[in-house]
Formats: C-alpha cells, structure tokens, sequence
C-alpha cells in the first residue's frame, strides 16, 4: 500500500522539513540533521514502478525539491527504492546535475532471481565521507536487501591510562601493609563503617 518511514537516532539533531511537498502519486520526505559540525539535507523516498508518469515525471519532481533546499545545505543524502539503476539515462543525467554518486555497487532487488537489479540506492554529494557501503538480508522484504553505509570518521586518540598492580605469586604482606600504610599517610582517606 505504500508509506515512508525514516528512524533517526534520538541523539542526532534532526528537523522534517516542509518547504516543499510532492504531489500523492510521490512518496518523499525531506529532513535536516546535524551530524557533528556538518548539516546534511537527508530524503527518504520511494519510487513505485507502476507510477504511469514514469521515471523523468518522479525525478523532475525531485529536482524540484533539491533546487529550493539545496540553497540551504551543501550536504546532501537521498536513500530509498528508486526504481531506477544509476546507469539508467534519467538517474544517470539526474546524477550529473548534481555531481552526485550512488554508494551501492551490490545487488539489491532480486524480484527477477536471474537478473537482479540495484535500485536501492544510498546517493549523495559527498562520496569520499563513507565508507563500508553494502547489502544486508534482513528478512524483512520479499526480495530486497537493506543498504547500509558509514560515515568516515576519526576520534582523538586518548592517552593510555596506566594500571600499576602487584604480582601475588611472591606476595609480602609486610611490604604491602608498608604500601598501604605510606599511601594513607600521603592522602588524607577517611572511612565510615556502619555496625
């Protein structure tokens, strides 16, 4: 029957946007979210292959929307089922005016065991921040594998934290009651027991 669904992580800033809407024989919903110091303009959306209008209809449509929003952001991710392959005249020129790339190199509509197609797509203008782009069979949909893709990113190392410990093979209870009694005196430690 249709419907769009997009989960986004309660931790991640994020906002639907409304500028723009598709008319009902369009399935799309745009969102912002902020993902560390970079605003990215994300659009979930599904294309029907039975849409009579076809593919230059869907994708005219789309253009439509990425004119008004792209103003505001120089991010963007577009996912779903396009119906579509990236080598398809209409995605392909689709592409090009954007200087867009489709992440997913893998199969992913297997509707036609012989043939299957990539109409899954993860597209953005930004292909060099991921990484590790690829299919997953979630079990989910009769003949469609979920694509998933990372974010390239990179963390301060921190630095090692070191842990001093005794070997008890040898253990002196002598020196280590000297230990103990030395760290007390050095810090000033209090203790409450309860009786």
């Amino acid at each position: 029957g249709g419907g769009l669904l997009i989960y986004v992580n309660e931790d991640i800033p994020m906002k639907e946007l409304d500028l723009h809407t598709f008319p009902d024989d369009i399935e799309g919903m745009f969102i912002e979210i902020n993902l560390g110091k970079r605003k990215w303009l994300l659009f979930g959306s599904y294309h029907p292959p039975t849409n009579k209008s076809g593919d230059e209809y869907y994708f005219k449509h789309v253009e439509r929307a990425l004119d008004i929003y792209c103003s505001n952001y120089e991010n963007f991710i577009l996912l779903g089922d396009f119906n579509s392959e990236d080598t398809e005249a209409c995605l392909s020129d689709f592409l090009d005016q954007y200087d867009a790339k489709n992440l997913v190199k893998e199969k992913t509509c297997f509707k036609n065991v012989n043939n299957p197609s990539c109409v899954d797509l993860i597209i953005t203008n930004q292909p060099n921040l991921f990484q590790h782009t690829t299919t997953l069979s979630t079990g989910l949909s009769d003949f469609h594998k979920m694509v998933v893709t990372m974010f390239k990113t990179s963390y301060e190392k921190r630095v090692p934290k070191q842990i001093t410990y005794r070997k008890y093979r040898n253990f002196d209870q002598k020196g280590f009651n000297c230990d103990l009694e030395y760290a007390l005196k050095k810090h000033v430690v209090t203790c409450y027991r309860d009786f």
